[in-house]
């Protein structure tokens, strides 16, 4: 078995942070005061004097000295972490190293071909698991075949570095109670679980990460048809005559146009349907364009919201330089975002926006249908998806808000981050501040509360507020 260095300078490493933080960070104004600068000061120097201890040269224990210094701050939208973690950082590896390194790993008793030829000798009398799967956050295909009381998952197709045709990548074990999930990770560690197999015979399956396995069929395609991309992210499901539920658990970017599909191919059943519940649970945010198909179901009014200026360094312009040739960003969107690097290098090392304190709201048609629309919060619900909340949310007169206070993380946005030199260490800050906080209207560490409080011991939500809409 190889052995890899996750050492690093954490000294080096701290200082780097620290430079980067107090030069772009849009918060360093309100958190770092005349009766607070002397103790900011003492306490950055007891965190240095910290990274430089010799228990703390290692990436994962540097990791948590930058981010006990962060905490000062009090903004979780800083944050410190090593990419793809799990992988045991060998992101460095190259790809020969990384299947060496796993070469090892347990065998199926079939290959490819002999699946093939197992799954057509016995297609008759296979049981329902049985059969070529690919899953949906990741481009594995696996074969399931049952053996002495459980079924056991190979790969069958991967990316040839982490995981090889052969593969064991999980084992399910029935039982009377529950279906249990031994499921081998990126870097082949195990995580056990349980998985749902309420969808078995419409094709699919789900396992801890509500994430679905389909099911292809002889020539590779899928058997669900009401399948949508990554739909353990966004889903439409018709719950009643009266009802339908629409479920986002992000607003990436990477999302977006899912989103959009998801959306415009359910706009007619939405559009004739009383209520309209939609779940954003566990919604940490992403990108504003990405709520934007769901603004003409809440508008009933014009209305203004309160805008965010930026903080226009050097590397913080860089964010908007990158967005303005990101793929997940029309031309016209791209365009904009090249106007802004345009403001932002004449206003270098300045707050600015370009937009006033108090922007107008779009004026759209008000929809007869749907008449009430519940969002369903909890308190992961952050950033983006709060700034969902008070522009469009809260501004109509169609919606409630159900749940528990969201997570209190908007005040400063739009994250940017930068690695430290020579480690795998990413660090992420805000490069915006709401003019909220000016008017005494900040939610950070508070949240946005919902109309609707729903006790944490109501073990079915959708149901709670099915029925107090219906």
């Amino acid at each position: 078995m190889y052995s890899f260095a996750q050492t690093c300078n954490c000294l080096e490493g701290f200082n780097f942070a620290v430079n980067k933080i107090e030069k772009n960070y849009p918060g360093l104004k309100d958190k770092i005061t005349q009766s607070n600068k002397t103790y900011y000061r003492i306490y950055t120097d007891s965190i240095r004097s910290l990274a430089a201890t010799p228990e703390n040269q290692q990436q994962a224990a540097c990791v948590k000295v930058i981010d006990t210094w962060l905490k000062f701050f009090n903004d979780r939208h800083l944050g410190v972490y090593i990419p793809n973690n799990n992988a045991g950082s060998i992101v460095t590896l190259n790809k020969d190293s990384i299947r060496a390194k796993f070469a090892n790993s347990p065998q199926a008793v079939f290959t490819p071909v002999s699946f093939s030829e197992y799954l057509l000798r016995n297609k008759k009398k296979l049981k329902p698991l049985e059969g070529s799967w690919r899953y949906e956050l990741g481009a594995y295909t696996i074969g399931i075949y049952y053996d002495k009381g459980k079924y056991t998952g190979f790969i069958l197709k991967a990316d040839s570095i982490y995981w090889m045709p052969g593969q064991i990548k999980m084992e399910i074990i029935p039982s009377r109670d529950s279906t249990q999930l031994r499921l081998f990770l990126r870097d082949h560690s195990l995580r056990l679980g349980k998985i749902n197999l309420i969808g078995i015979n419409n094709g699919y399956f789900e396992d801890q990460q509500q994430a679905k396995w389909l099911k292809l069929d002889d020539q590779g395609n899928l058997i669900f048809k009401g399948y949508y991309p990554y739909s353990a992210y966004v889903n439409f499901k018709k719950l009643d005559s009266q009802t339908n539920l629409l479920t986002i658990k992000s607003f990436s970017d990477f999302f977006r146009k899912l989103i959009d599909s998801v959306v415009n191919a359910n706009d007619n059943v939405i559009k004739s349907t009383d209520n309209l519940i939609i779940d954003i649970r566990g919604n940490g945010g992403g990108s504003d364009v990405s709520y934007s198909p769901l603004e003409k179901y809440f508008f009933t009014n014009p209305y203004t919201s309160i805008t965010a200026e930026i903080y226009c360094t050097n590397d913080n312009i860089q964010k908007f330089r990158e967005l303005a040739t990101n793929p997940n960003y029309a031309t016209q969107e791209q365009e904009k975002f090249r106007e802004r690097v345009n403001g932002m290098e004449q206003h270098l090392n300045q707050y600015w926006s370009s937009s006033p304190v108090y922007d107008n709201s779009d004026t759209l048609p008000v929809l007869s249908k749907p008449k009430k629309i519940a969002v369903i919060i909890d308190s992961l619900c952050g950033s983006t998806t709060e700034q969902f909340l008070l522009d469009i949310v809260l501004n109509s007169k169609k919606a409630t808000i159900y749940g528990v206070h969201s997570a209190g993380v908007l005040d400063y946005s739009n994250n940017y981050s930068f690695t430290i030199p020579n480690t795998n260490i990413l660090v992420q800050y805000p490069t915006s501040r709401s003019r909220r906080i000016d008017l005494g209207k900040g939610i950070d560490n508070k949240g946005i509360q919902p109309q609707v409080e729903i006790d944490r011991n109501v073990t079915d939500w959708i149901k709670y507020v099915q029925n107090d809409l219906e």
